[in-house]
């Protein structure tokens, strides 16, 4: 059951609309408590306010429409912990559907939504937003964590740089104290040991982050495809036995049933679709070689792009942490290459040889100056080259204006 503590924002400039929505959930969630809101500023100061569970915003509104309310929601540090989902009136397509996610909300609906769809999803909303309290948490707390360890490296470095003035100094007296100048030496070199060990807790704190926020995906990806998926499962076992019940003279009612099924096996789609993005099992279940092949033709099914995968051997292995890293690397690079290439062709190699990995990424996109490299590198190219970095590679980027760009990571094998 939902909790009867739940919050709802509802945020639609039709009244009628709210009200409606607010009788719909009051009937099926007793004790639940809806908030309304007639445009996005409203909502947004209501939603700092009140801190709902979950938000339903509608998409076609006057002065600031649903996308750009969704997207200064997300923008927020706190409010970004808010479920939101689009619960419209409009006609949609993939387009709507693409426009909804990269605008930073969870689902986009078309009304009328079906009455136990709604529980469930609410169900499912209040789990995620749980989630990312606990994820937020644990960020705090890896964040107070690095603090202290950048403060400490901090202290090291100005008790380093002290100790190179001393050194100067020592240099000019030399000839007087010659054993002083060794004592000196031997203190600059425990501190360089002293600098190197914490560079190495760093990396190895950086690779725990990392580990952390893909055992996260994986849990969420497991509590959507157990949880949800079982009670789609179960929704479309009773629907079957519902409509083998229908009387023949109740053609409407046949109609409904067949809307509400192919309702869930849509909704069974979209739960195994999120589930795949967040940890595709097949990287676990086959391994890298299966998983870069499938997210090839996952993007080629997205983007209409067509995507070759070469690896070599085709049976080729890699550890469980090293087989992450590149499959992340692998999926944001076919995630720039989207937004940002336009490009009509894109290769991937993953070859064995020589005791390395090499993983090729090549698109023949608009490309620019590698000199402009510094001013374009994102988000995702540092992630990228940090991910290689965890696994003691090295990264590189070739590109030139109409050219398309060419993504080369080397991973030592005897190095894992």
């Amino acid at each position: 059951m939902v909790s009867t503590k739940m919050k709802i924002l509802a945020i639609d400039d039709k009244q009628d609309h709210l009200v409606s929505l607010k009788a719909i959930l009051d009937d099926l969630v007793p004790g639940i408590r809806v908030i309304m809101a007639t445009n996005g500023r409203k909502g947004i100061a209501l939603a700092m306010m009140e801190n709902p569970d979950v938000i339903l915003l509608e998409i076609g509104m006057t002065g600031m429409d649903g996308f750009e309310v969704c997207r200064q929601l997300k923008d927020d540090n706190t409010l970004s912990m808010i479920p939101v989902v689009f619960l419209t009136s409009l006609k949609t397509d993939r387009n709507s559907v693409i426009k909804a996610l990269e605008a930073g909300a969870e689902v986009l609906l078309s009304k009328p939504i079906d009455e136990m769809h709604m529980v469930t999803l609410l169900h499912s909303m209040v789990r995620i937003k749980e989630s990312n309290v606990r994820k937020q948490k644990e960020q705090e707390r890896l964040s107070d964590l690095i603090q202290q360890r950048t403060t400490k490296l901090k202290q090291e470095s100005e008790q380093r740089t002290k100790a190179e003035e001393t050194l100067v100094v020592t240099n000019l007296k030399l000839r007087k104290s010659q054993s002083a100048l060794l004592n000196i030496l031997e203190d600059l070199k425990q501190q360089n040991i002293a600098r190197k060990q914490s560079e190495e807790r760093l990396r190895e704190l950086t690779t725990h982050i990392q580990e952390v926020r893909e055992e996260e995906r994986a849990e969420i990806a497991q509590n959507l495809h157990d949880d949800l998926g079982q009670k789609l499962t179960a929704l479309n076992i009773d629907l079957a036995w519902l409509a083998a019940r229908v009387p023949v003279d109740f053609p409407e009612l046949s109609d409904k049933i067949d809307t509400m099924h192919e309702l869930i096996l849509d909704t069974a789609s979209r739960i195994k679709e999120i589930s795949s993005k967040l940890r595709p099992s097949i990287l676990d279940d086959l391994g890298i070689a299966a998983a870069i092949s499938w997210q090839a033709n996952e993007f080629s099914n997205r983007t209409d792009i067509p995507c070759k995968v070469s690896i070599i051997p085709e049976s080729l292995t890699m550890p469980s942490n090293t087989a992450t890293q590149v499959f992340r690397i692998v999926q944001e690079s076919l995630t720039n290459i989207m937004r940002h290439a336009e490009a009509s062709n894109v290769v991937i190699s993953l070859i064995e040889k020589q005791k390395k990995w090499r993983l090729r990424i090549k698109d023949n996109g608009d490309g620019f100056m590698e000199e402009e490299l510094g001013d374009k590198k994102s988000f995702g190219l540092s992630g990228m080259e940090e991910r290689t970095k965890l696994c003691n590679g090295t990264f590189s980027i070739k590109s030139k204006p109409g050219s398309g760009v060419e993504i080369i990571v080397e991973i030592p094998i005897s190095g894992q």
